[in-house]
């Protein structure tokens, strides 16, 4: 509204110099008439392509001169044909003007093809606008659509062969395609990138800005740093330098530096939604949880419908326990426009609550199917040509936690272990971050490929040029996950395992789902669009950390009490699960419970908690809440603990794992969902099969018996580390050959199926 008035007074002031002052006076009070009309013609000079005079060659007038024109605009305007004509330029100049502002903002909003119909829009209206049709190749990119694109791109360059981020834009496609030749019309490119820039800037600041932007979406995220930390000190008030420095120390996983840089963007630019987003990123990532809110709610009202937005308003909602606010939002979100990753977090954030049933949860992830990735699948595919059932099987695996993360912790030892003469392995990485586990991923990989910036599309066809014999997914509908690859048919053979495992994907195109017997019990296969693989033993390989502290001796012997214990995230804590551990607080007579995970960062949040045990009758000097650390202090605090308990309905991985590790066993009551079986599984593994409980009721009387017979608890602390690392929980070779044995049997039975539709 403000643009389409901001437009309107520009035109009228082109044959009326003085009827300005007054919306300047209101809507820009520091800026001058004459400053305002310049900057209004450079706008429309770059976003329409216009050539309209610079209004500050215009003398400056007289109070006399101002007064008679102030007497002129009190009359009223001109009907002759020359004004008419005038003032239906004006309204088709406004109506382009804020079209294309529109499509701008669905366009940051992630709304890709309202952007396109939008900018589609103004291109009609005014075929000569040079920035719109980059703006398309912008949103068509995106898309995947690289032949639109590029026609986009060449589109603007015919229009304004000078336009810098065509130029880019272009050079950056033609490389993505594999087309790296230079085109005639280019001069001077910047290096090769895969991200699309709508707008640009001049000077040496902003072309280390640019360079930087290229370096981040390429995942040299160091170098990018440098470049921007380069811009600023050039440009200290340049506050998307800032704004882009935090994002990549985000990405980093430096949080505090990100909120650093962040903020002070703001100072220049204090109601930037999207730096406004990008701080509540920061803040959520610290367990700042009420701040972030608080800074997501301020971007909103800025741009209420931006969808990245609303995505981590939800997400801030789920950390803080809200699990019906988290999804309402995220269902906002869906509302403006159908976007894949805010789906996929609607069916996380359902299995944290109990009112979902597994038929609710199970159509939810066919509905996601049905909308995001059944329609990308292939008429038709011919892998036909790669069916031998000897050939020394190639398998990729993708993710983007090749580094010290769980996805790495439970499967690193596994792919090290693995028989080089029968199978060779592709790791496609989708995260730059990378540690010294990364160096472990890489030497073990035969390939090690990053697709960091690599749409979906194109990293599909490059599976299919790297004959990929299987492909295995490693991040589900986690964060950065690249399902929608899958969907589109990349290899013969697709597994979901490891990494985002929370249940089915629900996918029409992903072949199988690796499990066992006690994470999917027989007859639990309907809840699966896919086959379920059944291992002999678990389903994941544990690599402890060397830097894991020696096992403590049991605690309640030196303090007299019982300490119990879950460092699981908060969100797990629900209500249900409060009640319950009260009952058992209640019961254990002195005892005491240490909860610690990053959401305890915040005070509001951890007053909530001890809120809830409050109610529940607990004394709140017993329930201690800590917030997050460094993993090696993590792992030395269990020390304080003597038993850990596990929470429901979403039940604790490689939490329960590294609790066992420390000695600590873990009392567990299985759901029914692949997410509220975690620890049954791994406890089962690890020999403790009898910490499973069946109900409330066995959860409590398991509690009290081994809170009862300290002896037989400081026995089992003390052989426990021992007693994993023997068991299938930590045996790579065990558990990588059981992996070949079923991945070959996968694989024989594709071929099989094969030769029969070919007789």
């Amino acid at each position: 509204m403000l643009l389409r008035t901001l437009m309107t007074h520009f035109v009228h002031s082109l044959s009326y110099p003085d009827a300005t002052g007054d919306l300047v006076n209101n809507f820009l009070p520091d800026t001058d008439y004459y400053n305002f009309n310049t900057f209004m013609v450079k706008f429309l000079n770059r976003s329409l392509g216009w050539h309209l005079p610079n209004t500050s060659t215009f003398p400056p007038m007289n109070r006399k001169q101002r007064r008679a024109a102030e007497a002129r605009n009190r009359q009223p305007l001109k009907t002759d044909k020359h004004s008419k004509s005038q003032s239906s330029l004006a309204e088709q100049a406004i109506d382009v003007q804020a079209k294309l502002f529109e499509a701008l903002q669905l366009h940051k909003a992630g709304n890709l093809l309202g952007a396109e119909q939008g900018y589609r829009q103004v291109i009609a209206l005014r075929p000569n606008i040079a920035s719109a049709h980059n703006a398309l190749g912008a949103a068509l990119q995106a898309q995947g659509r690289h032949d639109d694109a590029l026609q986009a791109f060449n589109a603007a360059l015919e229009i304004d062969p000078s336009l810098t981020e065509a130029k880019n834009n272009k050079i950056n496609l033609l490389s993505l395609m594999g087309q790296p030749e230079t085109p005639a019309c280019v001069d001077n490119p910047t290096p090769a990138v895969q991200e699309v820039s709508i707008l640009g800037g001049d000077g040496e600041a902003a072309g280390l800005f640019n360079g930087a932007n290229a370096l981040k979406a390429k995942g040299d995220l160091a170098q990018a740093a440098e470049l921007y930390t380069q811009a600023i000190r050039l440009d200290p008030r340049h506050a998307r330098a800032y704004a882009n420095l935090g994002d990549t120390f985000i990405t980093m996983g430096t949080y505090d530096a990100a909120e650093a840089m962040i903020r002070a963007s703001l100072l220049f630019e204090p109601d930037n939604a999207e730096s406004l987003n990008a701080l509540g990123v920061a803040l959520i990532n610290q367990g700042k949880l009420n701040d972030a809110t608080n800074s997501f709610e301020s971007s909103l009202k800025i741009r209420p419908h931006n969808i990245s937005t609303l995505t981590n308003l939800g997400n801030a909602y789920k950390d803080c326990r809200q699990i019906d606010k988290s999804i309402d939002t995220y269902r906002q979100a869906l509302a403006i426009a159908p976007t894949v990753e805010v789906h996929s977090n609607v069916l996380m954030a359902m299995h944290y609550s109990s009112k979902y049933s597994r038929e609710e949860i199970f159509q939810e992830h066919r509905l996601w199917n049905e909308i995001y990735a059944a329609p990308l699948q292939p008429r038709s595919t011919s892998f036909k040509s790669m069916a031998d059932r000897e050939k020394r099987l190639r398998v990729g695996f993708v993710s983007g936690s090749f580094h010290r993360h769980p996805v790495g912790y439970l499967t690193i030892s596994a792919l090290e272990a693995l028989n080089r003469e029968t199978m060779e392995v592709v790791l496609y990485s989708t995260n730059a971050r990378q540690d010294d586990l990364t160096e472990r991923f890489k030497a073990t990989a035969d390939q090690w490929v990053s697709i960091v910036g690599t749409p979906d599309e194109n990293f599909a066809q490059q599976v299919r040029r790297d004959k990929v014999d299987i492909l295995i997914d490693l991040a589900g509908h986690s964060d950065g996950f690249r399902l929608l690859a899958f969907a589109r048919r990349a290899a013969p053979v697709q597994i979901k395992w490891v990494g985002g495992q929370f249940n089915t994907t629900g996918m029409d195109a992903m072949d199988y789902f690796l499990s066992d017997s006690i994470e999917t019990p027989e007859g639990d296969d309907k809840w699966y669009s896919e086959k379920v693989i059944r291992m002999p033993d678990g389903y994941v390989c544990y690599d402890p950390p060397f830097y894991a502290p020696d096992v403590t001796a049991l605690p309640a012997l030196k303090q007299g009490y019982i300490t119990f214990g879950c460092f699981n995230y908060a969100t797990k804590i629900t209500e249900d699960v409060v009640k319950l551990w009260s009952q058992l607080l209640n019961t254990i007579e002195d005892s005491r419970l240490i909860l610690k995970s990053k959401p305890y960062n915040d005070a509001a949040n951890r007053q909530s908690y001890i809120d809830m045990f409050s109610a529940q009758g607990i004394d709140p000097a017993r329930v201690e809440l800590r917030g997050s650390s460094p993993h090696d202090k993590l792992l030395a605090e269990y020390g304080e603990i003597d038993i850990a308990l596990d929470p429901f309905p979403y039940s604790g991985g490689l939490t329960t794992i590294e609790a066992l590790w420390m000695g600590v066993p873990v009392i567990t009551m299985p759901g029914q969902t692949f997410a509220a079986r975690h620890a049954a599984s791994h406890i089962t593994n690890a020999g403790l099969g009898n910490w499973l409980c069946d109900s409330p009721e066995t959860y409590l009387e398991r509690a009290h018996y081994w809170s009862t017979n300290l002896e037989n608890l400081s026995q089992l602390r003390g052989r426990l580390r021992d007693q994993v690392s023997r068991s299938p929980l930590c045996d790579a070779p065990r558990f990588a050959g059981h992996f070949e044995d079923r991945l070959r049997e996968i694989w024989v039975q594709w071929c099989q199926a094969q030769s029969r539709s070919a007789a």
